[in-house]
């Protein structure tokens, strides 16, 4: 592992060469994977309180598995170069986020307001459009819509897993998600309600279920998408966008004590004066990890809560000096470790000796997360109990955002000094990368032109032989004489008198000489010659 601290003038205050504080931070990787050929693999986006949001491009080197933790001498350097300018937003950026897609870039303002920069749709390649944001050069190269969410600060946003909702989360307690609708971004669903306090963060079911919310008012809200009614109709239904949410959220605030009392999980905002709590899911949805919880008499934890199993932690975290403030889970699921790894010191005592944790979750693999508190940066993961690795004395100011490489390997973190710090992991140094399988599906049938068959030799004939038809013998039917009667015609047609049937036939008269040219003339003979 090596950390690195870049001595860059990220967000400086106007007319000043001062450092102002980071808020929010997101990186993307763009698909330009070969640094070798001072090609960018990852486009970083920073905001914070000087009212404008940077873009960075950024090459990260590979961290040695024998490397030291600080190197700040080191031929192999991640290389970062400024990218973009947009000034756009017109206060200061409390949260930055990336779309899954790569898509969009949405930045939550100071002033309710939510600015989604968009890659223009005639440069986005067949729906991919990452690669666009390494070569943005101005603003103008982006398409911008503007969403009117809150009335208040924006504290903290995250998307949905297929980039088309986007839940925000504000000071003036509530909660809204906005959808995307024929290139528009509508507010579908708010709820101001449930919190008696600032929001301070929300977070999206990667499985797109359930929606999680925390205030300073000590409680975590889960919401979950309302079940579609069944309803037998021929006539599909019209969608009008509108999102529904179960009216009942889920609370997350207190558990009962061995006295039978009620203890409260989390801090209060009097513990803890941060502007942030961010939790945040697993990449799988199996666990829902919250912050700045609270753990025995003065000590502070992280829970981890079973998905559907909101009563009681799963697991607690514990043993932090400082409140924690944010979670980040690893994009990547890591392979569960050999049991020989999983062992006790021998030299620690048998009373301070912590049961060797088992995979009580039954799942094939394990996620791993970071957990920023004031001054630290711990990496656990859902197997193990105890971090796997701590970080402390980054940055002079509180940690405030946290990000990781898509492929799991790098973690960038922002402070409020000013400053972001680069953790870079060796190859296999978080573990080996769970490869899911893949799941079966029914084959294809080719089409008849393209299937080849292979070439055979032709075999013995094959004869067959069918038995002779049968004649078949025609035979008259006997008709019984006694049920055949004569029919006689006159039956059938009725008699007609011969002047009924000359009723509608006209008689002629002949005159003297046609009557006389009528009669049979008698021929008298002649003789002609006598014998």
């Amino acid at each position: 592992m090596r950390v690195e601290t870049p001595q860059l003038l990220w967000h400086s205050e106007t007319d000043k060469n001062v450092n102002t504080a980071i808020n929010g931070v997101s990186l993307l990787q763009s698909g330009l994977l070969d640094p070798t050929k001072e090609l960018y693999g990852n486009v970083l986006a920073t905001g914070g309180n000087s009212n404008i949001l940077h873009l960075w491009k950024i090459a990260f080197a590979p961290a040695a598995s024998g490397s030291t933790i600080f190197q700040k001498h080191s031929d192999n350097q991640n290389k970062i170069e400024h990218l973009c300018s947009l000034t756009r937003p017109d206060c200061a950026v409390h949260a930055v986020s990336f779309s899954p897609d790569g898509l969009h870039l949405a930045a939550g303002l100071s002033s309710g307001t939510i600015l989604i920069w968009s890659v223009p749709h005639n440069k986005r390649g067949n729906g991919n459009g990452r690669h666009f944001w390494c070569g943005v050069t101005r603003e103008q190269d982006l398409m911008v819509r503007v969403v009117q969410v809150a009335t208040d600060n924006i504290t903290d946003l995250c998307w949905s897993a297929d980039s088309q909702r986007l839940v925000v989360g504000s000071v003036d307690g509530a909660m809204a998600v906005c959808e995307l609708q024929e290139d528009t971004w509508r507010v579908v669903y708010k709820n101001a309600n449930d919190h008696s306090h600032y929001i301070q963060g929300v977070c999206y079911d990667p499985t797109g279920v359930y929606i999680a919310s925390m205030s300073s008012d000590r409680s975590v809200r889960v919401f979950s998408r309302k079940t579609p009614k069944k309803k037998k109709k021929k006539v599909p239904e019209i969608n009008t966008g509108k999102l529904e949410m179960n009216y009942r959220s889920k609370e997350i605030r207190r558990s009962r004590n061995s006295n039978g009392g009620n203890k409260n999980f989390f801090c209060d905002e009097a513990t803890l004066n941060s502007f942030v709590r961010r939790l945040a899911w697993t990449p799988d949805g199996a666990f829902l990890i919250t912050p700045a919880a609270l753990h025995g008499s003065s000590g502070y934890a992280t829970l981890m809560f079973a998905r559907h199993q909101y009563d009681e932690p799963y697991r607690i975290l514990g043993g932090l000096e400082k409140p924690s403030l944010v979670v980040r889970p690893n994009p990547k699921l890591f392979e569960l470790p050999e049991p020989s790894a999983i062992e006790t010191n021998e030299n620690e005592s048998k009373e301070n000796q912590s049961p060797v944790p088992s995979n009580t979750s039954s799942l094939p693999y394990r996620s791993i997360f970071a957990v920023l508190t004031w001054d630290s940066v711990l990496i656990y993961d859902t197997h193990h109990r105890q971090p796997l690795s701590v970080i402390r004395g980054l940055h002079y100011a509180h940690l405030m955002d946290a990000t990781w490489s898509a492929d799991g390997h790098t973690l960038i973190v922002c402070s409020n000094d000013g400053y972001l710090s680069i953790i870079n992991f060796a190859e296999g140094e978080l573990g080996k990368v769970f490869e899911r399988p893949v799941e079966s599906t029914p084959p294809v049938a080719a089409p008849v032109a393209a299937a080849l068959l292979p070439p055979c030799e032709p075999g013995p004939v094959a004869v067959l032989q069918t038995r002779p038809a049968k004649k078949a013998k025609f035979a008259v039917p006997e008709v019984d004489e006694e049920l055949v009667e004569p029919v006689d015609p006159s039956s059938v047609v009725p008699k007609r008198s011969a002047d009924e049937a000359m009723a509608g036939v006209d008689k002629l008269t002949l005159t003297d000489e046609e009557a006389n040219k009528k009669k049979k003339k008698r021929i008298q003979p002649i003789l002609l010659q006598a014998s």
